[in-house]
């Protein structure tokens, strides 16, 4: 959707639409917000001339086909071809709204209010990172916002995406009405794969992005005032921006490579395996959480959050002596790269591209309930101490090549897929 915006409004500016495409691609985030004070002070509207919040859309709430990723949808659309009236052979993109009635504090009154949006530029900074159950930044890191994990209700058939809502949310004016769409449920933490202590059994998780991107994409804002000085300093002709940092996780591994800082070493978190309404995404979530306003123990209308195991007993090899480990996780800082991306089905690295690491392509199994995400587990996994035991969570099986429209050869019916993480300057 960023990709959109840019290219609509600043066509012919290449250096600066290559950026920001790379930018989306591989460092972006959807992310919600709501402080405009904080905004205005840090951050300038893309929109420029025509500052305005854009509407947050999403699948619909039970629709079990649901693309499960959030967009913020502009408030002057442009159309292409089209024919007007509903056609059942379509996706779909609805609004979303707040789903808060059994949350704490000033989230409750959010119910049923749709959602804002807003696209926002951010000079000299080279990282945007979201880090689940912290509310303060690491250090060398800087606070953008903080809010609470939402996602999805793990009953309901859509998959979602774990979000960053900020903790002092905007609404859109006229949409407190009971329309459903995309609908934001809290996050609570359920023990088991996922250490108690430090977390603790149905308490809720706060989160916050910082950063060390250029751009990012807040749900929640609403219109951003610009100060002269923050128009002035925009200037699309000037010269090309370029990233200086790069942030990827390593799955499976305690540690990054020797080339890579290491910014937390945690715990894989994800939804359960059979939950129809799990968010597919996974969470490094840190060994050091931080809390919000929270209420201990279960509460049913939330979205959860649990640990992960490796579902390795039918894998070749010595992947196999992994079964039911608990699964951790390291968030590495890479500087002096623009670009890192996971290529499946390779473990080396194209020209021009240097390895970070590789490994097992791993995801949820077919057959079970939950949506999920192709995953790079690394070649040489680690465990968590403590963790072997058959107490499920987001679960990791092997990926095998199935032929049919996936063109054999190359792939072979049945054979298991490696995956390579690589980064470019």
């Amino acid at each position: 959707m960023l990709e959109v915006v840019l290219q609509a409004r600043y066509r012919g500016k290449k250096s600066l639409m290559i950026v920001a495409l790379i930018l989306v691609i591989f460092g972006m985030e959807v992310r919600a917000a709501a402080n405009i004070e904080s905004c205005k002070e840090i951050v300038q509207s893309l929109l420029i001339g025509q500052p305005s919040p854009g509407y947050t859309g999403g699948s619909w709430y039970t629709n079990k086909g649901a693309a499960v990723d959030t967009l913020c949808l502009p408030r002057d659309p442009e159309w292409g071809n089209y024919r007007d009236g509903t056609d059942g052979d379509k996706a779909y993109v609805l609004g979303a709204e707040y789903q808060t009635y059994d949350s704490l504090g000033n989230l409750r009154k959010l119910h049923n209010h749709d959602v804002p949006c807003a696209v926002c530029f951010r000079r000299n900074r080279s990282v945007v990172r979201m880090f689940p159950a912290r509310k303060t930044c690491y250090k060398g890191w800087k606070l953008e916002y903080r809010g609470y994990l939402m996602a999805g209700y793990h009953d309901h058939r859509a998959g979602t995406m774990y979000t960053c809502i900020d903790e002092h949310p905007d609404t859109l004016h006229g949409g407190h009405t009971d329309k459903n769409g995309k609908l934001f449920y809290s996050v609570e933490a359920l023990c088991g794969s996922l250490k108690c202590p430090p977390y603790v059994q149905g308490r809720e998780l706060k989160s916050n992005p910082k950063e060390i991107i250029d751009i990012d994409i807040r749900i929640g804002r609403t219109k951003p005032k610009l100060t002269a000085a923050m128009k002035a300093s925009f200037d699309p002709t000037g010269p090309e921006t370029k990233n200086s940092s790069v942030v990827y996780t390593r799955w499976g591994k305690k540690t990054c490579p020797s080339n890579a800082e290491l910014v937390l070493s945690g715990y894989t978190g994800g939804s359960w395996y059979d939950h129809k309404g799990a968010a597919v995404d996974l969470l490094c979530l840190p060994r050091d959480p931080e809390w919000g306003i929270y209420t201990d123990g279960d509460d049913d209308s939330r979205a959860r959050v649990y640990g992960a195991e490796y579902e390795t007993h039918a894998s070749p090899g010595y992947i196999r002596t992994f079964y039911q480990h608990d699964v951790p996780c390291a968030v590495c800082l890479l500087r002096n790269k623009s670009v890192v991306k996971m290529f499946p089905a390779r473990k080396s690295c194209y020209k021009g591209w240097k390895l970070e690491y590789n490994g097992y392509l791993m995801a949820g199994y077919h057959g079970q309930l939950a949506s999920t995400m192709y995953t790079c587990i690394d070649e040489h996994p680690d465990t968590l101490h403590g963790g072997h035991a058959n107490k499920n969570g987001y679960l990791f099986y092997s990926v095998e090549a199935r032929c049919g429209s996936l063109k054999c050869p190359p792939y072979v019916e049945g054979r298991e897929l490696v995956c390579a993480v690589c980064s470019m300057e």
